[in-house]
């Protein structure tokens, strides 16, 4: 009888063992594999057997973070209806509507309420810009203050935020995208110093070739020439520390100036102030290319095979493009 007890005890704690979320495992599916509806299906099944609020919470935002990449990855055969249901939506009472159970905006709101973390905030964020453009270009607009009170909560809220390139590359799209004043608050050499943050914060095992080309296709419609570099990025730096005290959110609006000085980024082979913007998007590029031909082979799961060359064969027509 002993024996048998033992047996079940142990059988029981290996269940528990093999229920127990790790975030490294879900995080490996979505970043690594690209394997986005394994992910899902895994963090629902964690999410039954969530130990505490702030497990549920590290469960709940990827749950976001996954359905609302579902969501962009099959739109184009999506029903509107579909659409909204994947990224959800909220009323005046920043809540998600009572029939929303399972949208990007559900799992970040619930996510919050469980815990208050910067990943949280940062989903939340992209789930309200997803529900603004698929509502159209009013409602998007609309959307864009909230979603920068909530990216800066993100990014100046909390002492550590180990993803907060995300974070950064969002900012960047949403000041690139906007009109700037008096209608909205867009800025295109923001939105560039933002994406400049975002490529100097990624983690290099992502592979994101997305970063290389939208910084490069800013720059490119810029278009300045070497010495008007050096001249703006003098200017820039000064307003980099004359914001020091105001949040990182607000000085990096002027991380081209800070970022000038530090000699050459690793995208390129020259002092930031001695070239052209179009030569440094093709730079970006070329970079882009590389670092994708390099971690090509080291990729085992075939999503994510697939997902790189379709990156590369952006970059690739982008580059031919322009030379």
């Amino acid at each position: 009888m002993k024996r048998i007890v033992l047996l079940l005890v142990c059988l029981l704690s290996l269940s528990m063992v093999f229920a127990a979320f790790d975030k490294n495992e879900s995080d490996r599916l979505f970043y690594v594999e690209n394997d986005y509806e394994a992910d899902f299906a895994y963090l629902s099944e964690a999410l039954k057997s969530a130990k505490n609020n702030e497990e549920k919470a590290e469960i709940l935002w990827r749950m976001s973070r996954t359905r609302l990449t579902l969501t962009d990855e099959n739109k184009e055969s999506m029903t509107e209806a579909e659409r909204f249901a994947g990224y959800g939506d909220y009323g005046a009472d920043d809540k998600p509507k009572s029939s929303d159970t399972s949208s990007a905006f559900y799992y970040a709101y619930e996510s919050l309420k469980c815990a208050e973390t910067p990943n949280g905030y940062h989903w939340k964020a992209s789930a309200v810009g997803r529900a603004g453009q698929e509502h159209g270009a009013l409602n998007s607009l609309g959307k864009a203050d909230p979603m920068r009170k909530l990216e800066t909560k993100a990014l100046e809220g909390f002492s550590s935020f180990p993803l907060e390139t995300d974070s950064w590359y969002v900012l960047a799209i949403l000041y690139r995208s906007l009109p700037g004043k008096p209608i909205s608050f867009g800025n295109d050499n923001f939105a560039i110093s933002y994406m400049r943050k975002c490529l100097m914060t990624q983690d290099m095992e992502r592979t994101n070739g997305t970063n290389y080309l939208e910084l490069a296709e800013e720059l490119y419609k810029r278009d300045w020439d070497a010495k008007k570099r050096a001249k703006e990025f003098q200017s820039m730096l000064k307003n980099w520390d004359k914001n020091q005290s105001k949040g990182c959110t607000e000085y990096n609006k002027y991380y081209e100036g800070y970022l000038s000085q530090q000699g050459s980024p690793f995208w390129v082979a020259a002092d930031l102030s001695s070239i052209s913007d179009r030569q440094e998007a093709i730079a970006l590029l070329q970079y882009g290319i590389s670092i994708i031909d390099w971690k090509y082979p080291q990729v085992k799961g075939e999503l994510r095979k697939a997902k790189l060359e379709k990156e590369r064969e952006k970059l690739e027509a982008k580059l031919k493009e322009w030379t």
